[in-house]
């Protein structure tokens, strides 16, 4: 394998991640008339205050008096309460995997502008719909954590560090990272007990031994989903041969003309996506995946449902 320097290697732009707010308004709308919906426009499992009426139950110690059900309390001789169900706007939290094999591609661009495109599109439907937007970076045992924040100012926080992030150029090395997605669930299982929305941004390629009991926790807490970002030969291979890929800042050199090393590469990548999706499966966490070949609007439309 032999490896060159790469002189511009694909970035994510300013100009093209605040162009998004208008793909994402219309994304918004189509989403209404799908079954998927976009983070934050889901009914939430709690009982809330909203319009919509769904049942009576006994009144426990906090109620409001002023949400007392009289009809069933005179009838049955013990206070209820009553109970509505409600279209919750919650905060977005996205935790965004910044490591060095996001800066990987074979066909378009890297996984790493994927990734700032997914997210910078999620962060403007959410602004849209007036939630609060907060982000972690992690890559490593670097991590960068934003505040949530609503309106235009959480957006623009977000945007910036997605541009910081996500600069090829300020790698130290192109080889992976070593996860460090346990680190940052182990801070949000500390922190405060408020229902959020979470989506996990990832291509997925670490495995972390202990990840079972943070996900656990973080999806007792929260609505959690997840994006795999994939370059098409995580997928499925190409045909045998010698292909030049992007790695980080370097262009390096994949043989893939001997068998043995397809296979070996194949057997690594199919047992990396049974490790993650077995695990998110378990903990009830839908996700999906995008490729550096797809337009991530329309991906987001119509999700891979893998």
């Amino acid at each position: 394998m032999t490896t060159d320097s790469v002189t511009a290697p694909p970035r994510p732009s300013r100009s093209e991640l605040l162009g998004l707010q208008y793909p994402a308004q219309r994304l918004r709308s189509l989403q209404r008339h799908q079954r998927h919906r976009p983070p934050g426009q889901r009914q939430t499992r709690r009982h809330g205050r909203g319009m919509d009426f769904q049942e009576s139950r006994v009144y426990q110690p906090g109620d409001e008096c002023r949400h007392l059900d009289w009809r069933v309390t005179a009838r049955t001789g013990i206070a209820h309460t009553k109970l509505y169900g409600e279209e919750r706007q919650r905060p977005l939290v996205l935790i965004i995997d910044a490591n060095a094999s996001l800066f990987f591609g074979t066909r378009v661009t890297f996984k790493s502008v994927v990734a700032a495109r997914l997210a910078a599109l999620l962060g403007w439907m959410a602004q849209q719909r007036g939630d609060r937007i907060g982000a972690v970076f992690y890559a490593g045992d670097r991590q960068q954590w934003l505040p949530v924040q609503a309106g235009r100012r959480g957006l623009m926080a977000l945007i910036r560090s997605l541009l910081d992030w996500f600069a090829p150029d300020s790698l130290p090395t192109p080889q992976p990272s070593a996860g460090g997605l346990c680190a940052v669930l182990q801070t949000f299982d500390k922190g405060p007990t408020s229902s959020g929305l979470i989506v996990l941004i990832s291509d997925f390629q670490h495995r972390e031994p202990s990840v079972d009991t943070h996900l656990a926790r973080l999806r007792q807490r929260h609505d959690v989903s997840a994006y795999r970002i994939a370059d098409p030969v995580e997928l499925a291979l190409p045909a045998p041969g010698v292909y030049p890929v992007s790695v980080g800042t370097e262009l390096r050199v994949l043989d893939w003309r001997q068998q043995r090393q397809r296979h070996a590469w194949q057997v690594q990548q199919q047992a990396q996506q049974r490790h993650w999706s077995e695990r998110l499966q378990r903990h009830g966490i839908p996700w999906h995946t995008l490729t550096t070949e797809q337009h991530t609007t329309q991906a987001l439309i119509r999700p891979d449902p893998s």
